[in-house]
């Protein structure tokens, strides 16, 4: 009598749950797409035969009486079991011809977003500690001249704090009040990373609030990120959820890098 639990390599006690886990595993390994062997295909229809009984809980509780109790059934009998009506209604209520290429290609991919997932959590722990540890502070001297407000009316109110190294922060032109030409302007940098995290004038009573940097205005990159790998992690459930998530992961990925650089002076 033909043992499913060993074709699958699983135990007998082993619950739906893992029998799944365990078919999708052999599917992707033995499915004649990704394995061309003439070895592979036979395997591959045995393992559709053995998952399609003991993934039924009336056709396994058969089978399983059947393997426990091996002589009191004739071979016609317990192997294919047509004559069995719980084997019928598995076969009739669900035609099994294994899985589907996108199901298979889904598989394959979910070993990738699962790795994004945790990569997403390592990224956002590096920059809280980043951004927890002692600013680099770099002093830097304003040549915006305050007095010139005609020309600064014409002006577009982006980046009228200009220092002597040649950056250029967003203030308003009420803001720029506070940074006379020639005061000393205080930027801190975060250690690791170089990113800008604050900027404040000579005495430390303004803070410049519109700075586009990953610890400020663009600070919902890695919250959103953080949140999402964090959904991925704990939800187990759902192949297509898991690849659909691990590509919204990717892109926040790729967002949170190049606002990264944008964050550094």
């Amino acid at each position: 009598m033909t043992d499913y639990y060993l074709i699958m390599g699983i135990e007998r006690t082993a619950t739906e749950r893992e029998i799944k886990r365990t078919y999708r595993k052999l599917a992707v390994k033995y499915h004649p797409d990704k394995n061309p062997s003439q070895s592979a295909e036979e395997k591959f229809k045995e393992i559709n035969e053995a998952y399609m009984i003991l993934s039924d809980p009336e056709a396994r509780a058969a089978y399983d009486q059947r393997l426990a109790n091996p002589g009191f059934y004739t071979l016609q009998d317990a192997q294919p079991w047509h004559r069995d009506p719980a084997y019928t209604r598995a076969t009739s209520r669900r035609p099994f011809s294994g899985p589907s290429e996108r199901t298979i290609f889904m598989q394959s991919m979910l070993k990738y977003s699962r790795v994004l997932f945790y990569l997403g959590c390592f990224w956002c722990l590096v920059l809280l500690f980043d951004y927890a540890l002692p600013s680099i502070v770099q002093d830097e001297i304003v040549v915006t001249d305050i007095s010139e407000l005609s020309r600064f009316a014409r002006r577009e109110r982006t980046g009228l704090l200009v220092t002597d190294k040649r950056h250029h922060f967003n203030v308003s032109l009420t803001e720029i009040r506070h940074f006379p030409k020639g005061s000393i302007l205080h930027i801190y940098t975060s250690s690791l990373l170089s990113a800008i995290v604050r900027v404040e004038n000579h005495d430390g009573t303004f803070i410049v609030n519109n700075l586009a940097t990953i610890y400020r205005n663009f600070s919902f990159a890695p919250i959103m990120l953080l949140l999402t790998c964090s959904i991925g992690v704990l939800v187990r459930k759902g192949i297509e959820f898991h690849v659909n998530l691990g590509i919204v992961v990717f892109l926040l990925m790729i967002l949170n890098i190049v606002f990264l650089f944008t964050s550094q002076l």
